[in-house]
């Protein structure tokens, strides 16, 4: 079933130093000229903070515009290899997720 879907044309549409954006028309099974938007995110590595006792830090936000209270965890990205970000925190109080 694979066989039927088919790339015909691939166009760069954003690339940058945190992602690459292509548009990709298709042929599917059903359909012809199906145009698609693909995001590849660059590598990057999150940190999280958390507490002393090493639980993570989350912040309860109300957002009127949708009328919800959200609980979300802070973080922030920084586009270097892994490797080098952990010698810029040597504190035990940041989680590294790659």
């Amino acid at each position: 079933m694979s066989d039927l879907w088919q790339a015909k044309h691939a166009k760069l549409v954003v690339e940058n130093l945190h992602v690459h954006v292509e548009e990709t028309e298709w042929d599917t099974p059903k359909r012809k000229g199906v145009r698609w938007l693909t995001v590849y995110h660059n590598v990057a590595v999150v940190i999280a903070p958390r507490t002393a006792d090493g639980h993570h830090l989350l912040i309860c936000e109300e957002r009127p515009a949708i009328r919800q209270t959200l609980w979300t965890l802070p973080a922030a990205q920084v586009d270097v290899a892994p490797a080098d970000i952990r010698g810029l925190f040597q504190d035990e109080c940041f989680c590294f997720m790659v």
